[in-house]
């Protein structure tokens, strides 16, 4: 890329393809590797495309600590998404942020909670009785909400074995799951590789 020009138009509104040349050829690549590839690690798998757009949109510019306003997360859907009245509940009341900015996120993290919430909802325990946070920083860290949420000290989890493909947090020793949970590793048979 030329010197010439200002930095908006050198940077910040230039594509991947024009700022760096070759990144942008290394990610091609890797889409490649992985569209021809079966790919058996968990932690890898394909995050669909809609999924990828979203995690490249404008929201990764935000830091977003605290939470939503409680008015927002307990609102019905079809209110949440009535953007104008949110708003102005927003601006008269704020949120629990940290940080200013974050209208929208608002709306993007309530409407997460909300879909978890349907997804986890059961004939006994409706949606609105389920409480979701979404915002694991990490596979391991959403591993340990789980175990926090649902269990308590010394009950059981069933893992597969570090050695099989499974995950320090689904029962090592030197993990917390493994100090604080009783683990039963499972593994697959090595002559049919059936569980």
């Amino acid at each position: 890329m030329s010197n010439d020009g200002k930095y908006p138009e050198r940077f910040l509104d230039a594509d991947l393809q024009t700022v760096d040349a070759d990144v942008g050829a290394l990610i091609g690549l890797e889409e490649a590797r992985q569209a021809h590839k079966l790919i058996l690690i968990a932690s890898e798998s394909i995050c669909p495309k809609a999924v990828r757009d979203a995690l490249a949109s404008v929201f990764t510019n935000l830091y977003a600590e605290g939470y939503p306003s409680l008015r927002m997360t307990t609102d019905e859907r079809q209110e949440l998404t009535n953007f104008s009245r949110q708003l102005a509940f927003h601006r008269r009341y704020s949120d629990r942020r940290y940080y200013r900015g974050c209208d929208f996120v608002n709306f993007v993290e309530a409407l997460a909670q909300k879909r978890v919430a349907e997804l986890f909802a059961t004939d006994a325990v409706p949606a609105e009785q389920v409480f979701a946070n979404v915002q694991p920083l990490s596979g391991a860290a959403a591993n340990n909400a789980v175990y926090e949420a649902f269990l308590n000290p010394a009950d059981v989890v069933m893992g597969m074995s570090l050695s099989f493909g499974g995950h320090l947090t689904h029962g090592s020793p030197v993990n917390r799951s493994g100090k604080h949970f009783r683990i039963v590793s499972y593994q697959p048979d090595k002559a049919t590789g059936k569980l």
